[in-house]
């Protein structure tokens, strides 16, 4: 039974096949954590209908960090009120570029687990929360492993370069359900992948 950290295991294994077959590390050529990904390029977002990776509300700050490289993306929450605050995973979504939701799972759920019912996690008054959302489609059981695949384009299964050409001005969002005090309320978060450019060779 392994869970979403499986991806670190995953991660410092195929470091090491790289560094024996290729004779250069990690450190040379950075792997995105969950999808493996070579990362050579810088990817530039907008946040859509907001002025920055930010949502707020009287309740709590989510603060997230736009991604399609990785399989999903990294939150954090901070509850700005007296009460504590329940996340309702069950009752959040992905939205594709094509408006259409999709059932997420996040960082406590053993993978697996990933399409059952999840239980709400709760953050202490005045308390904070790091998590991670990842669509239950984008990972799979390949090859006697776990798999993740990114939020949008075709990583090479060779150079693991991500072919994300058709992914340029899509809007990816995240629908989020949290309950305090008996009552729910929702975050919507959109961003748009506008662009990128090449990392200096080092």
């Amino acid at each position: 039974m392994k869970n979403i950290s499986h991806y670190k295991t995953t991660k410092r294994i195929s470091c090491s096949l790289i560094v024996t077959l290729l004779t250069f590390g990690c450190a040379v050529s950075p792997y995105s954590k969950t999808t493996m990904v070579q990362i050579k390029d810088k990817r530039n977002f907008a946040p859509v209908d907001a002025k920055d990776f930010l949502l707020e509300d009287k309740n709590i700050i989510l603060k997230y960090v736009p991604d399609i490289v990785e399989a999903g993306i990294d939150l954090q929450f901070t509850n700005k009120s007296s009460k504590p605050v329940k996340i309702i995973w069950d009752e959040s979504a992905f939205i594709s570029p094509e408006n259409k939701s999709q059932k997420i799972f996040h960082s406590g759920v053993k993978i697996i687990d990933r399409t059952q019912a999840q239980t709400p996690t709760v953050i202490p008054q005045l308390g904070a929360l790091d998590d991670m959302m990842i669509p239950v489609d984008n990972v799979n059981w390949e090859y006697d492993t776990w798999s993740y695949k990114p939020l949008c384009g075709v990583r090479s299964i060779y150079t693991h370069e991500l072919d994300d050409s058709g992914c340029i001005n899509q809007t990816f969002g995240f629908y989020l359900t949290y309950e305090l005090e008996g009552k729910k309320n929702s975050l919507t978060l959109k961003y748009k992948y506008l662009s990128k450019e090449a990392l200096p060779k080092k």
